[in-house]
């Protein structure tokens, strides 16, 4: 019986505490536009001193490369001249549609990671004498999924996913590129 009531006052707790949290968000909501609410970190970059590297299988990384390159090409990122030189970079962009075999239980089966992130030095506010290179902006699965299997296709799926979100993060900071 105490173990019903103890139910009982468990979801009467989230009965009021529900509507305050959606007072409190849509409150929020009314005062700024979904845009302004996100201040994107890589406000400010040169798109032009980022490094781009892809992680995924070897067979498929110049397949990735060329359509990952198209996006930015095409959202006006990349420029012919900028090339893959790594002096003067300042960031480095990272795919990630990581694919590593596995076995469970005798089963084949593959862990999964997908994700973009930019990496760059930062410097402490607290002691500018040190730096550390950090990532400052990232997207897709925080942990890698267990699955029976990852086509190309899913891969190219998932890389316009990405790829795509960074830009329009990119161009919401820098909206003059």
């Amino acid at each position: 019986m105490n173990e019903l009531r103890f139910k009982f006052f468990l979801i009467g707790i989230l009965l009021l505490l529900v509507p305050f949290g959606i007072c409190r968000s849509n409150v929020y909501a009314e005062n700024q536009t979904h845009h302004e609410s996100m201040v994107p970190t890589i406000s400010g970059l040169d798109f032009d001193k980022t490094s781009f590297f892809i992680a995924s299988k070897p067979e498929f990384l110049d397949r990735l490369y060329k359509r990952a390159k198209q996006h930015f090409i095409q959202a006006g990122l990349y420029k012919e001249k900028q090339g893959d030189r790594n002096s003067g970079k300042v960031g480095s962009l990272l795919l990630e549609l990581r694919v590593d075999p596995i076995e469970i239980d005798g089963q084949k089966k593959f862990m999964y990671q997908q994700g973009l992130k930019f990496q760059e030095k930062v410097v402490p506010v607290r002691n500018p004498n040190i730096s550390v290179t950090s990532v400052t902006w990232s997207y897709g699965t925080p942990r890698p999924i267990i699955v029976d299997s990852v086509s190309i296709e899913q891969l190219e799926t998932d890389l316009d996913e990405l790829i795509t979100e960074f830009i329009r993060a990119y161009k919401l900071g820098n909206p003059d590129k």
